[in-house]
C-alpha cells in the first residue's frame, strides 16, 4: 500500500489558489471521475457535541488525505472522489454542523492525543465544545444583571446563563486563511448545504380538504411545529442545485451583520440547541417561499404528479417564530439529509442501498445512541401517580415520542445497506465494569449534561470521538469490491487495500462475515448474503492508519467528586437565588399582585426554594461524578 507522506504543520499543504483570497487544499488530479457523496447527520448530543465535534475532526484530516494520496503516483489505491454536499443537525449537533461548515472554508490544525490543543482560532470546533464551554460559564449571573440595571431590557429567559454560547458563536464566526477543498459540496458544482432543525414555538398552520367533507368549505387544520433552516454557503457564487437554499451565503465576512443572513446562521446555530426552561430561546425567521423550494412534505397531483405542500401563511416577507431545541421533535434528521441526497423530496426519493451500486450515503453521528431499557414502574400508579408526576414527565414523554422513528434507525444498523451508516461511541471496558458499558463516553451522565462539569470529559469523548470515527472509516465505511465505484480501476488496486476484519476477541476462531485470511466479507445488495471482500469508501494513509490512543494524561481526570459537586452548588445557588428574586419581583409579580397574602414572604419563599434546588443539584452532580470515576476506573 503506498502513502503519500505527510506534510509539515496540520497535514494540509497549500496548493495555488483557484479563488481569488482562497488556498486550495488537496487537489484531485489523481481521480477517476467516479463520486461517492456523503451526507453528515449530527444528531442532539448536549454537552457530547464535544463526540462530534472529535469525530469531524478526524474526518476533514482523512478526506484532506485521501485527496493527496491520489495525487502520488506510487498510489494504487480507489480513485473516486468522496464529496460532502451537506449536513444536518439538531440540537448540539446541529451547532457542530455551523461549526464545521464554517471551519471547512478554513485550514485547521488537527487535535492529537497526547499533545496540547491547537490555538482557539486554528480549530474552532476543539475551542467551541472542549475549551471554551463548562458548566462554570453556564452559571454566570451576568444576564441576570443586566436585568437588574435595566427591568425593560427584557424577561428571564432560562435557568442557565447562555452569553457564553453567544461569545462561542461569535468567535466561530471569525477566521483568517480561508482554504477550498475540492471534496466541500456536490457532484454539480454546487456549495456545501447546512440544514439545522428547529422547534417552531408559533407553528406552521395547514390545512386539508377531506374527501366528504368540503361540500360546505371545511377542511381540516393542524399545526407543524417541526421546522428546519437551510443554508447555502460557497466561497462564491456556486451552481446549486433544483431548490435554492433558503439563505445563499456566498461570501464569508469576519463578522456577521446583525440582521443579515450571516447573523441568520449565527441566530439558527443558537435556536437548534437552546434546550427547554435551561437554554434560551432564539427568534429566527424564514422567507414564506421558503417553504415552498424546501417544502416538507408533497401531496399527489392529478397533472404534476407530486406538488409541494406549503404551510397556510398570510404573512409577507419573514416569517419570525421563537425557537427551541431542535432535537425536541426531530433529533436525527436522517429522512432530511438521504431526500437532499436523493435530489427529490417527494415521497418516491431514493438512494441506492445495495453495495454494488451504492454512490451516496448518509452517516449518522449519535453520542447517545439511545440503549434503553424497560422502564421501572415504582410502587402502585393508581395511588401514587397524581398530578406532580403527570406534569414532570409530560415533557419527556412528548420528546420520547416525537424522536420515535425506527423505520429510519434501523437501516442505518443493517449491515447489507449501503446507503445508511452510524457512528456511536465505542470504548474497551472491562467485562465486569457495567458503568463503562453504559457511560462510553464521560457526557453521558446527568442526562447528558455531565460533560460541562469538567474539561478532562471533553476532551476525553472529542479524542475518542477521533479514534472511533478512524475506525470507522477502516472497518465499516466500506462498499464491496465489485461496486461500480470501483469498476473502472479495479485490476489496478493493490490488494493490501481490502478491508480487514476487526481482531477476534481472545479464544473465537471463526467469525460470521469474516473469511479464511480475515478480511471482511460484505453483502453485495440489500438483504444479500456477505460473501463479498470489500474496499474502503475513504482510504486512509499509513499515517492515518495509525492507531488512535487515549493515554492515561487524556481521560477522564480523578478528583473528589463532593468536593467539585460543593463547589458548583454554591455557583448555582447564587445563580438560583438571582434567578427567584427576578421572577418573584416582576414577571410573578405582575401576574400575581400583592393581594394573594404571599408577597410578604417572597424572600423566605426564595430562600427555600433556592436551598431545596441546591441540594439536589448538588445530589445529582455528585451522582454523575461518581458514575464517571467508576466508569473510567
Amino acid at each position: 500500500m503506498a502513502d503519500a507522506g505527510t506534510a509539515s504543520g496540520n497535514g494540509a499543504p497549500t496548493a495555488p489558489r483557484d479563488e481569488p483570497g482562497f488556498a486550495t487544499i488537496a487537489p484531485t488530479p489523481g481521480s477517476n471521475g467516479k463520486v461517492f457523496e456523503l451526507g453528515l447527520v449530527m444528531a442532539g448530543a448536549i454537552s457530547a457535541g464535544a463526540y462530534t465535534a472529535g469525530v469531524i475532526d478526524f474526518l476533514i484530516e482523512a478526506l484532506d488525505d485521501f485527496e493527496r494520496l491520489k495525487a502520488d503516483p506510487a498510489y494504487d489505491g480507489p480513485r473516486h472522489t468522496v464529496m460532502v454536499p451537506v449536513m444536518a443537525g439538531a440540537s448540539a449537533g446541529g451547532m457542530t454542523s455551523a461549526i464545521a461548515a464554517l471551519q471547512l472554508f478554513h485550514e485547521i490544525d488537527h487535535v492529537q492525543a497526547g499533545a496540547d490543543p491547537p490555538a482557539p482560532e486554528r480549530n474552532r470546533l476543539y475551542a467551541s465544545w472542549v475549551t471554551d464551554i463548562g458548566i462554570e460559564h453556564l452559571l454566570e449571573t451576568t444576564d441576570l444583571e443586566q436585568l437588574q440595571r435595566d427591568p425593560e431590557s427584557g424577561v428571564v429567559k432560562s435557568v442557565l446563563c447562555c452569553d457564553v454560547l453567544d461569545e462561542i458563536v461569535d468567535r466561530a464566526f471569525v477566521y483568517d486563511r480561508p482554504a477550498r477543498r475540492t471534496w466541500v459540496g456536490d457532484r454539480h458544482g454546487a456549495g456545501l448545504t447546512i440544514i439545522l432543525t428547529v422547534t417552531n414555538v408559533r407553528g406552521l398552520p395547514y390545512t386539508f380538504a377531506m374527501a366528504g367533507a368540503n361540500a360546505g368549505g371545511n377542511t381540516y387544520g393542524m399545526f407543524d411545529h417541526g421546522d428546519r433552516i437551510r443554508f447555502g454557503i460557497a466561497p462564491r457564487s456556486a451552481a446549486w442545485p433544483a431548490g435554492q437554499p433558503e439563505i445563499d451565503l456566498t461570501a464569508i465576512p469576519a463578522t456577521a451583520t446583525p440582521g443579515d443572513a450571516w447573523d441568520l446562521l449565527r441566530r439558527s446555530a443558537l435556536a437548534t440547541g437552546a434546550f427547554p426552561i435551561g437554554l434560551a430561546p432564539r427568534v429566527v425567521w424564514r422567507d414564506a417561499s421558503a417553504y415552498v423550494h424546501d417544502a416538507k412534505f408533497h401531496v399527489p397531483d392529478a397533472t404534476a404528479g407530486w406538488i409541494a405542500k406549503t404551510p397556510d401563511l398570510t404573512t409577507v416577507g419573514p416569517y419570525r417564530f421563537p425557537s427551541l431545541d431542535g432535537g425536541m421533535i426531530d433529533n436525527e434528521p436522517l429522512e432530511i439529509a438521504r431526500h437532499f441526497l436523493a435530489r427529490d423530496e417527494t415521497p418516491a426519493a431514493h438512494n441506492e442501498r445495495g453495495g454494488d451500486l451504492a454512490d451516496r450515503a448518509v452517516v449518522l453521528i449519535d453520542p447517545f445512541p439511545n440503549q434503553v431499557a424497560e422502564p421501572p414502574l415504582d410502587g402502585d400508579p393508581d395511588r401514587t401517580f397524581g398530578l406532580l408526576a403527570s406534569a414532570t414527565i409530560l415533557l419527556d414523554t412528548l420528546k420520547d415520542q416525537a424522536r420515535f422513528k425506527p423505520e429510519e434507525l434501523q437501516l442505518a444498523y443493517d449491515p447489507t445497506v449501503f446507503s445508511r451508516f452510524a457512528i456511536t461511541p465505542v470504548r474497551k471496558v472491562a467485562p465486569d465494569n457495567a458503568a463503562g458499558r453504559l457511560y462510553p463516553i464521560a457526557s453521558g451522565a446527568l442526562g447528558g449534561f455531565s460533560g460541562f462539569l469538567h474539561r478532562s470529559f471533553r476532551r476525553h469523548d472529542y479524542l475518542l470521538g477521533r479514534r472511533n470515527a478512524q475506525a470507522f472509516l477502516r472497518r465499516h465505511l466500506v462498499l464491496p469490491e465489485t461496486a461500480a465505484l470501483f469498476a473502472d480501476h479495479r485490476s489496478a488496486i493493490g490488494g493490501s487495500w481490502r478491508v480487514e476484519a476487526a481482531p477476534a476477541a481472545p479464544g473465537v476462531r471463526t467469525r460470521s462475515g469474516v473469511d479464511a485470511q480475515g478480511y471482511k466479507l460484505v453483502a453485495r445488495v440489500e438483504r444479500g448474503p456477505a460473501d463479498t471482500r470489500c474496499l474502503p469508501i475513504i482510504p486512509l494513509s499509513k499515517r492515518l492508519q495509525v492507531e488512535i490512543v487515549i493515554g492515561e494524561g487524556d481521560r477522564p481526570a480523578a478528583f473528589s467528586a463532593e468536593g467539585l459537586a460543593s463547589e458548583l452548588a454554591a455557583r448555582f445557588e447564587r445563580r438560583f437565588r438571582m434567578l427567584a428574586d427576578q421572577l418573584l419581583d416582576t414577571e410573578l409579580k405582575h401576574l400575581l399582585g400583592n393581594f394573594t397574602g404571599f408577597w410578604p414572604f417572597r424572600k423566605a419563599a426564595a430562600l427555600f426554594v433556592t436551598s431545596m434546588a441546591g441540594n439536589k443539584f448538588q445530589a445529582a452532580v455528585t451522582a454523575a461524578l461518581k458514575d464517571i470515576a467508576a466508569a473510567f476506573r
